[in-house]
C-alpha cells in the first residue's frame, strides 16, 4: 500500500505471526487505544515476512477477538496485511 511520507502510524513489533492458522495476533486493548488511522507492524524473527506491513485501524478492529492463552488479541489473517510503501507525496502535509 503506498502512503504519504509524513502519515503518521501505531507501530507494532511481532516476533512471528501464527503459522499454522496464518494469523497474526495483536493485542485488543493495545489496537483499540491507539490514536492513529495507520496500524504499521513489523515481524523480527520471520525472515519471510521482511520490512514493513500495514492495515488500517478500522480494518483491524472489525476482526474477531482471540486470545494467546492470557490476554484478548485481535486475529488477523496474513493477507489482509499490505506492505507498505512511502511515497513523497508533498500534497499530504499540505
Amino acid at each position: 500500500m503506498q502512503l504519504p511520507k509524513y502519515t503518521q502510524f501505531s507501530y507494532f513489533e511481532i516476533f512471528q505471526p501464527r503459522w499454522h492458522d496464518k494469523t497474526v495476533l495483536i493485542h485488543a486493548n493495545r489496537l483499540k487505544n491507539a490514536k492513529t488511522t495507520w496500524i504499521k507492524i513489523r515481524f523480527t524473527k520471520a525472515p519471510s515476512m521482511e520490512g514493513d506491513w500495514v492495515i488500517s485501524k478500522k480494518k483491524a478492529l472489525s476482526f474477531p477477538l482471540g486470545t494467546n492463552g492470557t490476554t484478548q488479541m485481535r486475529v488477523i489473517p496474513l493477507k489482509e496485511l499490505e506492505p507498505l510503501e512511502l511515497t513523497n507525496d508533498i500534497r499530504s502535509v499540505i
